[in-house]
């Protein structure tokens, strides 16, 4: 596993930098079960300000690998082999968490979840969501989307 050795996967859990992330950044491990036992990881967005971390140049990709693999080795380390992704959307808005500079942050989580841990994540549940439908060109469309 090269990605592993070249990412210091190894060391990343206790990465001090990673650790001060989490408080500007909080998430919250293990806080819920689906049916099945499997572990929840929570995120809620009000609390994330994506916009300037991506501006400040916050080390995004080492973050969200740190996030996975966090999760990923709580979900073996009890036994499971998948975990449900939680996301509180109350306070999203397209200014702080979907501006274009934010872009970044969404196709690195999505990409490193593709690559590296396929098919661990059971569910995703969006929380506090506005209503989300696919339209007939197959792109979202959010409808009471706060707007800043």
């Amino acid at each position: 596993m090269i990605w592993r050795k070249e990412g210091k996967m190894d060391e990343i859990l206790e990465d001090k930098e990673m650790l001060a992330y989490l408080k500007l950044y909080p998430s919250q491990f293990g806080v819920a079960r689906d049916k099945k036992g499997q572990p929840g990881f929570q995120v809620a967005f009000r609390e994330w300000d994506i916009r300037k971390g991506v501006l400040m140049g916050h080390n995004f990709r080492r973050f969200l690998a740190y996030l996975l693999e966090r999760m990923y080795a709580m979900t073996l380390k009890e036994g499971h082999s998948h975990w449900i992704f939680l996301v509180d959307m109350n306070q999203y808005n397209l200014r702080q968490h979907a501006c274009v500079a934010c872009l970044s942050f969404y196709v690195d989580l999505i990409t490193q979840y593709e690559k590296h841990y396929p098919n661990t994540g059971e569910h995703i549940f969006l929380i506090n969501s506005n209503k989300i439908k696919l339209n007939r060109t197959n792109t979202l469309e959010f409808e009471n989307l706060e707007k800043i």
